[in-house]
């Protein structure tokens, strides 16, 4: 993943990568918990966030394929959460105590 551009030059972004492991769909929630989504989830809310040229079949089926093999490499996860910072501690910790089964 890399960072996203900025318009000015105020160094609130790097032109650097990190591996993309984990991602989070955010909903404010009752208690914090990660609930893990299928592929198919996943990929239907991918394309919800996304902006395909529908006229363009190359381009569609390009954008699906892309989100179709996302999962398979990328844990990803609906993130609820409250309204507090105990949530920012119990990611950066890892997604083990938020799971539920």
């Amino acid at each position: 993943m890399y960072s996203t551009p900025w318009q000015e030059d105020t160094r609130l972004a790097l032109p650097a990568r990190a591996p993309l492991k984990r991602v989070y769909f955010l909903r404010k929630g009752l208690k914090n918990e990660l609930i893990p989504l299928s592929r198919a989830d996943v990929v239907g809310r991918f394309l919800a966030c996304s902006f395909p040229i529908s006229y363009n079949q190359e381009s569609v089926k390009f954008i699906v394929s892309f989100f179709e093999h996302l999962p398979g490499d990328i844990l990803c996860f609906e993130l609820r959460f409250l309204s507090d910072t105990e949530i920012v501690d119990s990611v950066l910790g890892g997604p083990k105590d938020l799971v539920k089964d």
